[in-house]
């Protein structure tokens, strides 16, 4: 599952995502329209029990 964590801890998402088990290496992309708040924003990868597989912050920046 991929989340996107917003700057004051509102959760976006819930993205399903397969990858296989046996994967040594795996790439994959989710996008979310709802990350528009200004601010320091997380993604997170987690497997079926909730276990954190990758986290990644990114910003995003406010409208001149």
């Amino acid at each position: 599952m991929v989340h996107f964590i917003g700057p004051e801890g509102q959760v976006s998402g819930g993205i399903e995502l397969v990858i296989p088990a046996s994967a040594p290496r795996w790439r994959t992309w989710a996008y979310t329209r709802y990350a528009k708040k200004p601010g320091l924003w997380r993604v997170e990868i987690r497997d079926v029990n909730g276990s954190l597989i990758a986290a990644l912050p990114f910003e995003v920046e406010p409208e001149l």
